[in-house]
C-alpha cells in the first residue's frame, strides 16, 4: 500500500510510481473512495432542495434491507434503482 505518490505505470511484477519507486504485487487495487450518499450526489446536480426531499439511500436499514434500493426515496423518480443497476 502506498499513498501520496502517483502511479505512472505498470511493469511485469507490479506498479511504478512518479518518484521512481516500485511495488511488487500480484494484484493491484485502486481504492479511490466510495460515497453512497445519493442525496449529496443528487444535490450537486439539482441543488439541496430536491436532495433534501430524498430519504437516506445506501447502507442497510433496521430490517436488513438496502436503503433506497426498491423503496421510495421521497421523489417520484427511481434514480436510486437506475444508479444501482446501470
Amino acid at each position: 500500500m502506498k499513498a501520496g505518490v502517483r502511479p505512472i505505470g505498470y511493469y511485469s511484477d507490479g506498479l511504478l510510481f512518479e518518484d521512481g519507486s516500485k511495488i511488487e504485487a500480484d494484484v493491484i487495487v485502486f481504492a479511490t473512495g466510495y460515497d453512497n450518499d445519493s442525496r449529496r450526489i443528487v444535490s450537486e446536480f439539482t441543488g439541496r432542495g430536491i436532495a433534501d426531499q430524498m430519504q437516506e439511500c445506501g447502507g442497510v436499514d433496521a430490517e436488513g434491507e438496502i436503503r433506497g434500493l426498491f423503496m421510495p426515496t421521497g421523489r417520484k423518480s427511481h434514480l436510486e434503482t437506475c444508479h444501482f443497476t446501470s
